[in-house]
C-alpha cells in the first residue's frame, strides 16, 4: 500500500478577535473540541486600524503508539527516505607524515568543512582531527575522525554524522533523501596522501514517503475570502488542545481546562500557565509551506476559495522524526494562518504583541479575509478529518515473466530487466540470514539441451544494472524490502557461455536459469561449488524480443479482478489480482492449450477507488510524480494492495483502472467497474 493516513491527535482554533460587543477580545478563548477550524483576518471592524485575526493550530503523534508514522516505518509498514552514507579507513602512519594534512567532508544543503589533522592535539575539534593520542594507531584515529564530524555537526557547520569501528569510519548525511548520493566526492590531502582511504563515496540515499497535509472545506454561509493565501509552520513550542466549543462569542475560556488560546499555549490547573514567546503562537521561520485559493477554475468543485488545503510538508516531516536534540526540529504540530501581507495591518510594539493581542505588522493588509473554515478533527464525516498524507511509489515490477533481450531498438534503460526474489518462511517474509539487508548474488544459465535445467556454464552479460563491467558473469543485487530482493541486468540474445568463451547461443538462447546465491564465486561452473556458497533460488524465464511495427497501436483491453471480494473489513490488507487481455487477441487453432488464459502484464496501469453513493474519491489515481498508485507486476500478472482501514465502513466503493497508452502519451482510464463494500 502507497497510501497511509496519520489523522491529527490535536486541534484548536486562537484568535485575537472581538466578542459581538466589539469590546472584549477572545484572546482567552478556548476552541479545541469544536468541529471547525477557522482562518481569517478582519481589519477595521472595531476601530479605523483595528486587527482581528485567527489561526490554527493541528498535532500529530509521530511515534509511540500504533498506527503513528514511528510505528509503521518500524513495521515495514511505511517506506521511509534512507540516508546516502560514505566510508572510508584511517591508515596507520607517523605524526610528521599527517602534519597539515587536511580532509574535506560536504553535505547534501552544500556545507563543506575542512578538517585538519593537527599532530598536536590529542581531541578532535569541529575543525581539527587530533592526531597526537593516535600516531600509528589506526582504530584511535579512526574514533577522532568520527569525533571531529559529529563535533562540527552539533556546531551546525557540517550535516553529516559519523561512527568508527576498528579503522572504519561511516559518514552519514542527516538530511535523508536519494540527493545525498549526488554529493561531491570526499577530498583534501589526506585522501591524496593516503593518509585515510575512501573506500566509497556518499551513496545508498534513496526517496521514500512524501506527506502532505490536507484540511478539507467547511462549508459556510458567510462571506470567503478572495485570492487568500495560507502558510504551514511548524510550531516551536509544546501546546495543549483544551475543551471549548463557542467560535461565536468566545466564551469557553482555558481557566482549569488545559486549553491553548492567543495567549497561552497551555493552561492548566493550579494556575500553572505556559505563554506563547510571542502571541498568536510561536513558529519556525523555515520552512514555510503556501497554499493558494486564487479564484478557481468555473465548473470545476473545490476550486478557489472553497477548496481543501493541499500542501506538501515532506522536510518538517523528516525533520520532527529524525529529531536527536542537535537535528532536526521537536515535533509540536502545524500552525496555519494567512500569509503576512495579508494578516491584518497594525502598528504598535515592534517586539511583537501589544498589550491588547495586537500583532505588529507593517506589511499587512487593510482589506480583510474572511473566512476560510475546515473541518476539524471532531467533525462527523469520517473523510473530512485533517491528517497528515504519505504517498510513497511502492510498486514491484517483477520482470521475470516479462525479460526481454537487448535492443537497439530500446534506450538503455529499457534494456534493463529486475527481477525478484521472495523469501517466505512459514508464509511471512523474512530477510534471509546469510544476507540480510547486504547484497545478493545472481547467475545467468542456458538451458540443458532439452531446457529442463541449467547448463553448467554461466552466461556473459553486457555492463549494465547489476553487472560492473563487460563480460561479468555475476549480477550483484540488493535488498528492497523485508524479505525482498531483486536484481537487475541486460541479456543479449547472441551471448557467450562462461565456458567455453567461444560458445555462442545466438537464437538457440530462449530459456534462461537464474541462481541465487550469497557469494558470485562459483568455481569452475556450477556443480563445482564453493566452500561457504549458498544457493537460494532457481527461477526461469523465456525472454522476449522488442517489435517494430508500420502501424501507431492503440490497443484495448478487457480487465478483471480475479480475487475480488464482496465483503472487506476494516482491518484487512487486501492484495488485488488483475486479469488483463487486449481485445484483439485472437488465438489460432495452433495456439497451445493451457488450464488458465494467459494475463498480458501492463507496464504502466494504476488505480483509483470512489464511494460509490457520492463519487467521492478516496484515492484518486496518482498519476503524477510520485506515482503512488501505480500498480505491481511479477510472472503471475498486475496486482495492487489497499488498506482498507482507509475507508469508512458501512458503505460500497468501486475500483477504477487506468492503462498508459505511449501512443498518445497519457493514461487511459478503463471501463470496467469493480465493486465492494467495507463493513
Amino acid at each position: 500500500m502507497a497510501i497511509k493516513r496519520y489523522y491529527a491527535s490535536a486541534d484548536n482554533t486562537i484568535t485575537n478577535a472581538f466578542q459581538g460587543n466589539l469590546t472584549t477580545r477572545g484572546t482567552g478563548s478556548n476552541m479545541g473540541a469544536a468541529d471547525i477550524l477557522e482562518v481569517y483576518s478582519i481589519y477595521g471592524q472595531e476601530s479605523s486600524g483595528s486587527q482581528e485575526l485567527s489561526r490554527v493550530l493541528i498535532g500529530f503523534d509521530l511515534s509511540g503508539s500504533a498506527n503513528t508514522i514511528g510505528s509503521d516505518a518500524d513495521n515495514n509498514k511505511l517506506t521511509l527516505s534512507n540516508r546516502a552514507t560514505a566510508v572510508i579507513t584511517a591508515l596507520s602512519k607517523t605524526s610528521g607524515q599527517a602534519s597539515t594534512r587536511t580532509l574535506v567532508v560536504t553535505d547534501v544543503e552544500g556545507n563543506a568543512v575542512t578538517f585538519t589533522i593537527d599532530n598536536s592535539l590529542s581531541t578532535s575539534t569541529a575543525t581539527n582531527i587530533a592526531f597526537g593520542n593516535a600516531n600509528s594507531n589506526a582504530t584511535q584515529f579512526a574514533t577522532n575522525i568520527a569525533a571531529a564530524i559529529n563535533a562540527a555537526n552539533v556546531a551546525g557547520t557540517l550535516k553529516v554524522k559519523a561512527s568508527s569501528s576498528d579503522e572504519a569510519v561511516t559518514l552519514t548525511m542527516v538530511k535523508r533523501g536519494a540527493a545525498g548520493n549526488d554529493v561531491a566526492s570526499l577530498s583534501g590531502t589526506a585522501v591524496s596522501d593516503s593518509v585515510v582511504t575512501v573506500n566509497n563515496n556518499f551513496k545508498n540515499g534513496s526517496d521514500g514517503a512524501n506527506f502532505y497535509l490536507r484540511l478539507f472545506n467547511a462549508p459556510h454561509g458567510q462571506t470567503l475570502p478572495k485570492n487568500a493565501i495560507l502558510v504551514v509552520q511548524g510550531l516551536q513550542k509544546k501546546w495543549s488542545e483544551g475543551r471549548g466549543l463557542d467560535m461565536e462569542e468566545f466564551s469557553d475560556l482555558t481557566n482549569g481546562d488545559g486549553g491553548s488560546n492567543w495567549v497561552y499555549a497551555e493552561d492548566g490547573d493550579n494556575g500553572v500557565r505556559a505563554a506563547w514567546d510571542r502571541q498568536g503562537g510561536n513558529f519556525h521561520q523555515s520552512p514555510v509551506y503556501t497554499a493558494s485559493f486564487a479564484a478557481g477554475t468555473p465548473g470545476v468543485t473545490g476550486s478557489g476559495p472553497t477548496a481543501d488545503l493541499q500542501v506538501n510538508v515532506t522536510d518538517l516531516v523528516y525533520e520532527w522524526y529524525d529529531y536527536d536534540g542537535t537535528n532536526g526540529k521537536k515535533n509540536y504540530g502545524f500552525i496555519v494562518r494567512l500569509t503576512g501581507s495579508q494578516e491584518a495591518y497594525f502598528q504598535g510594539n515592534p517586539a511583537g504583541t501589544d498589550h491588547d493581542g495586537n500583532l505588529n505588522n507593517l506589511t499587512g493588509s487593510t482589506t480583510s479575509f474572511y473566512t476560510k473554515k475546515f473541518f476539524a478533527r471532531g467533525t462527523e464525516f469520517f473523510f473530512k478529518q485533517p491528517c497528515l498524507e504519505a504517498r510513497w511509489n511502492d510498486a514491484i515490477k517483477d520482470d521475470t515473466g516479462n525479460v526481454y533481450f537487448s535492443s537497439s531498438l530500446a534506450p538503455q534503460a529499457e534494456n534493463l530487466n529486475t527481477i525478484y526474489l521472495y523469501n517466505y518462511v512459514r508464509g511471512q517474509l523474512r530477510n534471509i540470514p546469510d544476507i540480510g539487508t547486504g547484497p545478493i548474488f545472481v547467475e545467468l544459465y542456458s538451458g540443458s539441451l532439452n531446457n529442463t535445467s541449467p547448463s553448467t556454464a554461466s552466461v556473459l552479460l553486457p555492463q549494465g544494472g547489476g553487472v560492473a563491467s563487460p563480460g561479468n558473469t555475476v549480477i550483484t543485487g540488493g535488498y528492497v524490502s523485508t524479505g525482498i530482493y531483486s536484481a537487475s541486468f541486460a541479456i543479449t540474445s547472441s551471448t557467450a557461455d562462461y565456458n567455453p568463451p567461444s560458445r555462442l547461443f545466438s537464437s538457440n538462447l530462449t530459456k534462461v536459469y537464474a541462481v541465487w546465491a550469497n557469494s558470485g564465486d562459483h568455481g569452475s561452473g556450477m556443480t563445482a561449488g564453493v566452500a561457504g556458497r549458498i544457493e537460494f533460488l532457481t527461477s526461469s524465464f523465456f525472454p522476449k524480443r522488442f517489435d517494430t511495427s508500420a502501424l501507431n497501436p492503440n490497443p484495448t483491453y478487457a480487465s478483471n479482478i480475479t480475487n475480488l471480494k464482496s465483503i472487506y473489513s476494516t482491518n484487512e490488507h487486501a492484495r488485488f489480482r488483475v486479469y488483463v487481455r487486449q481485445k484483439d487477441w485472437n488465438p489460432t487453432i495452433y495456439s497451445k492449450a493451457t488450464s488458465e488464459a494467459l494475463t498480458h502484464t501492463i507496464d504502466s496501469g494504476s488505480y483509483s477507488i470512489h464511494r460509490v453513493i457520492d463519487k467521492h474519491d478516496v484515492i484518486p489515481f496518482g498519476t503524477g510524480s510520485l506515482l503512488h498508485t501505480q500498480m505491481s507486476y511479477d510472472v503471475s500478472g498486475n496486482y495492487f494492495d489497499v488498506d482498507m482501514s482507509l475507508f469508512e465502513p458501512g458503505y460500497s466503493y468501486a475500483i477504477k483502472l487506468a492503462y498508459h497508452n505511449g501512443s498518445i502519451g497519457s493514461y487511459v482510464e478503463q471501463p470496467e467497474t469493480f465493486k465492494f463494500r467495507v463493513e
